[in-house]
């Protein structure tokens, strides 16, 4: 009797440890949503800021690619992947926005931010960084699948290069000829007409 009631409150120690793992764990994950959140609601500012006249070619590069990544439908880590898939959604995007708003000088984020609140409006999805983002996985699972069937066959891939190399060396040349003899045309009559 004794042995099993030492077991119980073995058991009863595990799962109350448990609960408060996941209970702590739970509390900081709501915090972390509630601080990318309010990070989030700064995307207009930063909108409102790459408009500003004052800003620099760099900052604008990097809020371009923010809004774009923050904008597109498609992450670049789908959701579906166990646990990777809310990096770029917890860390990845917070992090550009950080990095968009220390870029910006502080009068600016300011002006922005004031805007934002007096002027709200809705940004639209981005479908060019989504179209990017899904031609980088099909260059990942095509390079993937080129790796396996050069394994199984190890000249594989030089052969489908030497193919490729001569597709496009026959229509290089055939295109070439094409606008060469479109630019001479063009020369021609531009020469006539002075």
């Amino acid at each position: 009797m004794p042995l099993s009631c030492s077991i119980d409150r073995f058991d009863m120690k595990c799962r109350s440890r448990k609960k408060n793992f996941t209970g702590v764990f739970l509390k900081l994950l709501e915090k972390i949503k509630t601080k990318v959140k309010r990070l989030k609601d700064e995307l207009i500012s930063i909108y409102y800021a790459y408009q500003h006249p004052e800003i620099t070619l760099l900052p604008r590069i990097i809020i371009l690619f923010t809004l774009g990544y923050a904008l597109s439908p498609i992450d670049f880590i789908p959701d579906f992947i166990p646990i990777l898939g809310y990096v770029d959604d917890l860390l990845i995007l917070p992090l550009l926005i950080l990095l968009s708003i220390k870029l910006i000088p502080d009068e600016i984020m300011e002006e922005s931010r004031e805007k934002a609140v007096n002027q709200p409006l809705i940004l639209k999805k981005n479908w060019v960084f989504a179209t990017v983002f899904i031609l980088i996985w099909i260059a990942v699972l095509m390079s993937i699948v080129l790796y396996y069937l050069n394994l199984k066959n190890p000249g594989f891939l030089e052969g489908v290069f030497h193919a490729f190399k001569q597709i496009l060396s026959e229509t290089h040349t055939k295109y070439l000829g094409h606008i060469g003899k479109m630019l001479n045309w063009k020369l021609y009559f531009s020469i006539n007409n002075l």
